[in-house]
């Protein structure tokens, strides 16, 4: 039969993922029994996010799959209010954020490493090997390491939303960003920083509250400009508004700098990045490049 080897080096490739991830699964059964919850990174949508590097697409169902004893965050539709604060992680989530999934019942974090290039892989097995302490780890047969699981909390034991206080809504029902396609760039993230660039003179986002009970009262971020532009003193305009209507905030800083938006008013809300100064193309890189928007976030 044609193509035999193929599928045999397929089929035997999926069964040894299948008994790794079934004796991985139940090392962390061994730190906690109960049915707890796992932060899965990186935080890649479902469906059909893309090959990241060596991981592709769905491998993220390996571990859970075969750990049905807990609660994998992987899995919810993107675009959706179930996941749309899984999707707004950046690379590695900062202690504030697993502080409150600690409490909420998350008993650890499970990385894929092979999303990551092998600087990125130092650098987020070292940040949280210093956070939480030495990993699970399982090794490919070259002595690699793939997969990797940190306890963040081990007696923890998960938490239904009914049981939520306004901390975890705040977390977990934060207010959604969503950039224009035509004038923003994808979301780049290290560590626990994230940021977009403007590809136009005004870029937009869109801020989606998905709770009623988890009001926007504020809006903060960082910008910058790109090491290529010729001058940095011409102001950058940030500003929010409602509908159509006219701003009602806006600040004007020159960067880098850092802004914060006292607002109240009712979602959906517009926020506006917009500058004079002309765009300009980063040495190994394609879309012109005007303000760098950093750690935009809502509360």
């Amino acid at each position: 039969m044609p193509f035999t080897s193929i599928y045999r080096e397929a089929t035997d490739a999926a069964a040894q993922t299948t008994q790794d991830a079934s004796k991985y699964g139940g090392l962390i059964d061994n730190v906690n029994e109960q049915n707890c919850g796992v932060l899965q990174l990186p935080a890649i949508k479902y469906p059909e996010n893309g090959t990241m590097l060596q991981m592709n697409d769905y491998e993220h169902f390996w571990v859970a799959l075969n750990n049905p004893t807990k609660s994998w965050t992987y899995g919810a539709v993107k675009n959706t209010a179930a996941t749309a604060w899984y999707n707004s992680l950046p690379e590695i989530p900062d202690s504030a954020t697993t502080d409150v999934l600690a409490r909420s019942g998350f008993c650890g974090i499970h990385v894929d490493l092979r999303a990551f290039v092998r600087p990125a892989q130092v650098r987020v097995l070292t940040e949280l090997t210093e956070r939480f302490g030495s990993p699970i780890l399982t090794s490919n047969p070259d002595g690699k390491p793939y997969w990797a699981f940190f306890t963040i909390n081990p007696g923890a034991q998960l938490m239904q939303p009914s049981q939520w206080d306004l901390e975890h809504k705040n977390s977990f029902y934060a207010p959604v960003l969503t950039p224009d396609p035509d004038s923003i760039s994808p979301r780049g993230s290290t560590g626990s920083d994230y940021w977009w660039w403007t590809t136009k003179p005004t870029g937009s986002f869109q801020l989606t509250q998905l709770d009623p009970s988890v009001p926007i009262s504020a809006i903060t971020g960082s910008i910058d400009i790109p090491e290529c532009a010729q001058e940095s003193t011409t102001p950058v305009t940030v500003s929010i508004s409602q509908g159509s209507r006219s701003p009602n905030e806006q600040v004007r800083l020159t960067a880098p700098g850092t802004f914060t938006l006292e607002t109240d008013s009712i979602s959906p809300i517009t926020i506006e990045i917009s500058s004079e100064l002309p765009g300009c193309v980063p040495k190994s890189r394609f879309l012109e490049r005007f303000v760098q928007v950093t750690n935009l976030s809502a509360r």
